[in-house]
């Protein structure tokens, strides 16, 4: 992925521009109307016009690339309405969380809520690879797909394993959902040690759902699978929440 760069950057190497409203002719002796002074705005009344359409216009990108943000976060339609005002429980936003307990006690939706906020507080910035503005911060991620996407990968020889598992390791925040769900195998538990170890090293955020307690997971997958060292790192990189109750859905 490429260095960060400024709005005003990804619009000039884009060559996309928008089209400005036409400044009145005021006579100003500093900057002769134009509105510009050096690498600045005049004082004068069409320095001040020329500061607003400047405001306007990064703001209608940084509009639209939050927008993108939340394409690329990929939260399921289901939770992309998720807020932290209807989940009942004490947060530490900045801390990482392992919310696990029986079906349908609110898990997922308690992870995209998190994710969700942290979107809109968190603009990130834009970035520009291969003509495409990109630069994701946080990543709503079903395991079990993931793994699926990755085998699929290998059989259409797309070699996107290592892209996928790259945007897991490095993005800001990370929902891993339904971990335990999938079938127990080395080549899972190397792949999802990968994710969690990386993400431990670098202090990233990272939220968990599973119907299994982190004791319980360590008996799934058993030592072959480095269980126990996957359960440590997400217990000292997560606040540990027991969500309980009724299956909602069946509400």
């Amino acid at each position: 992925m490429g260095e960060p760069v400024s709005i005003r950057e990804v619009l000039r190497q884009a060559n996309m521009t928008i089209s400005p409203k036409s400044l009145p002719t005021i006579k100003c002796e500093l900057c002769r109307g134009s509105g510009h002074v050096g690498y600045g705005f005049c004082e004068c009344e069409a320095g001040q016009r020329a500061a607003t359409m400047r405001a306007d216009e990064d703001a209608c990108w940084v509009a639209e690339f939050r927008a993108h943000q939340y394409v690329l976060a990929n939260i399921p339609d289901a939770f992309q309405d998720a807020t932290l005002d209807t989940v009942d429980i004490p947060l530490d936003l900045e801390k990482g969380m392992f919310f696990y307990g029986g079906i349908g006690t609110g898990k997922t939706y308690a992870a995209c809520a998190v994710l969700n906020d942290y979107l809109a507080k968190h603009t990130g910035r834009p970035q520009l690879v291969k003509g495409e503005i990109v630069g994701c911060i946080g990543i709503f991620c079903d395991l079990i797909n993931l793994w699926d996407s990755i085998r699929a990968s290998y059989k259409e020889g797309s070699f996107g394993e290592a892209d996928m598992l790259r945007r897991a390791k490095t993005v800001e925040l990370l929902v891993l959902d339904d971990i335990g769900a999938e079938k127990p195998t080395d080549w899972v538990g190397e792949k999802l040690f990968q994710v969690v170890n990386t993400r431990y090293n670098s202090r990233l955020r990272t939220i968990v759902t599973s119907n299994l307690s982190p004791s319980e997971l360590v008996k799934r997958w058993g030592d072959k699978l480095t269980g126990d060292r996957i359960v440590s790192r997400l217990q000292e990189m997560c606040e540990i929440i027991h969500l309980k109750g009724l299956d909602r859905r069946l509400k």
